[in-house]
């Protein structure tokens, strides 16, 4: 497939990713990282020796680079070393929307402004679908990789709670705040293929795992129907019955 076609849409709506990024949907099917990356540099690389993309500038400079931090965008762009692992982390679920939810219209915004009882609510991204039928989603998105249970519950939860009616953003009155978390110790660029292979990955993910356990015992009270908890490392899986409401229940993101 011309390699325009094939991720050119996706870097338009994305602005930045890294060939790690790529890889789960490009090679599905591999079964060794270098080859789960082959694919993706490969079309990367065709984007780059056209000129249609370029290196996004890591600031302050670090020294050496490594493919997994090496951003690419169409317009020039940059990015601070300190916001790598969490805007990489980002990228994943902006990205597996995209992948897969392809037979919806998706818009993606970051960092939208939306005025509540104390200030300013910036969720990480808003994330609008559209389906075939004109009928919307709308989602605003949070991901959570350094915040403790608890600070994850004060600083962000008990704010969500003191926002306006949905509509009043212009929003649907049906929207979700997704919260996708992962721990520290949860490498982002680690791919899927190494979750059950790797020790540490393993770690990551069972570290993860009790993060939003705790998490989800505090957030236990709240409505149901306005939240939506998922484990990072589940993030090539988020149209399925992957997440979490506040009492517990697994449910789909649509119906």
């Amino acid at each position: 497939m011309n390699s325009e076609r094939l991720l050119l849409p996706i870097f338009k709506k994305i602005q930045m990713a890294t060939s790690y990024h790529f890889a789960p949907w490009l090679s599905p099917n591999a079964t060794t990282l270098n080859g789960y990356l082959l694919w993706s540099m490969l079309q990367i690389n065709l984007l780059r020796a056209q000129g249609l993309i370029r290196e996004v500038e890591i600031y302050p400079y670090f020294g050496k680079k490594w493919r997994y931090n090496t951003f690419y965008s169409i317009k020039p762009n940059k990015i601070a070393n300190s916001h790598i692992e969490h805007q990489s982390g980002l990228i994943d679920v902006l990205m597996a929307f995209l992948y897969l939810y392809r037979d919806h219209e998706i818009e993606i915004e970051y960092s939208p402004k939306l005025k509540d009882k104390n200030g300013i609510y910036r969720p990480d991204a808003l994330v609008k679908m559209r389906d075939m039928d004109g009928k919307e989603y709308h989602f605003l998105i949070e991901f959570e990789r350094t915040r403790s249970a608890e600070a994850i519950f004060k600083e962000k939860l008990t704010k969500n709670e003191q926002l306006r009616p949905f509509k009043e953003y212009g929003l649907s009155e049906h929207t979700k705040i997704l919260y996708i978390c992962g721990h520290e110790w949860m490498n982002v660029f680690w791919r899927p293929i190494q979750y059950k292979t790797e020790p540490q990955a393993l770690r990551g993910i069972q570290a993860t795992n009790k993060q939003l356990e705790l998490l989800m015992k505090k957030a236990k009270n709240l409505p149901d129907h306005k939240y939506r908890f998922l484990p990072y490392h589940y993030f090539v899986e988020l149209n399925k019955m992957v997440w979490t409401t506040p009492k517990g229940n697994s449910v789909s993101l649509i119906s």
